[in-house]
């Protein structure tokens, strides 16, 4: 009896919400927005997680690149390098691992700035 109540209870979750979606650890969105100058080089960036390789992507300005995923407690790692003519900048994009998260609630939100790498509005990164 309780078996067939689980499972009427996962499929009905299915039904309300889309069966990839996370059923009980929280999803993640990680959102990176190219802010640099009209007339600049476009923004090249590579991000990846042990487990995914999202691939290259370019940005022009005011372009977004997101993606979303289930957090693995204590173990999802998502890496990104930027690259912005002859700038380049490698960092966490999430961790699992931070004390304090620094995202806003769920999101992470990063941008690309003539300056630097900024998330959350707060310079993170210089490029190097």
């Amino acid at each position: 009896m309780i078996k067939h109540l689980l499972v009427s209870l996962i499929f009905s979750a299915c039904l309300f919400q889309s069966c990839f979606s996370c059923f009980i650890v929280k999803k993640i969105v990680v959102t990176i927005y190219s802010s640099l100058p009209s007339d600049s080089d476009v923004l090249w960036l590579h991000c990846l997680s042990k487990d995914d390789d999202l691939g290259t992507h370019t940005l022009m300005k005011d372009e977004i690149y997101r993606f979303a995923f289930c957090v693995k407690p204590f173990s999802t790692l998502f890496h990104c390098r930027l690259q912005w003519g002859d700038k380049h900048k490698s960092f966490d994009a999430y961790n699992a691992k931070w004390h304090g998260n620094p995202c806003l609630t769920n999101e992470c939100k990063w941008a690309a700035r003539s300056d630097g790498i900024y998330l959350a509005g707060l310079k993170k990164f210089d490029w190097e």
